[in-house]
């Protein structure tokens, strides 16, 4: 349940049965939930996700310093709707 609530927060999309396997196996291999979000908020599809987000509201790429931050944030526990909901007040 950890790896899909991740999944959403971190990455918009419900896990798929192929992710669940994938971290269930690193979780038991003695992965901590914390390495695997964090492992989660390194992946492309993460990054994709962040750039997504500022093309849509505020029409570019973020700096490297603002992505830097919005997967900070991720990892402190806050969520993609959060990182919206923030650039959007910016606008």
């Amino acid at each position: 349940q950890v790896i899909e609530q991740t999944y959403l927060d971190v990455l918009g999309r419900k896990a798929t049965e192929g992710d669940i396997e994938h971290y269930t196996k690193e979780a038991y291999s003695g992965k901590s939930a914390t390495f695997i979000r964090e492992e989660i908020i390194m992946s492309p599809e993460c990054k994709a996700a962040i750039i997504k987000i500022f093309q849509d509201i505020l029409g570019r790429n973020p700096t490297t310093k603002q992505l830097n931050r919005a997967r900070r944030l991720l990892a402190g526990g806050k969520t993609l709707t959060h990182i919206k909901l923030k650039l959007q007040k910016l606008k």
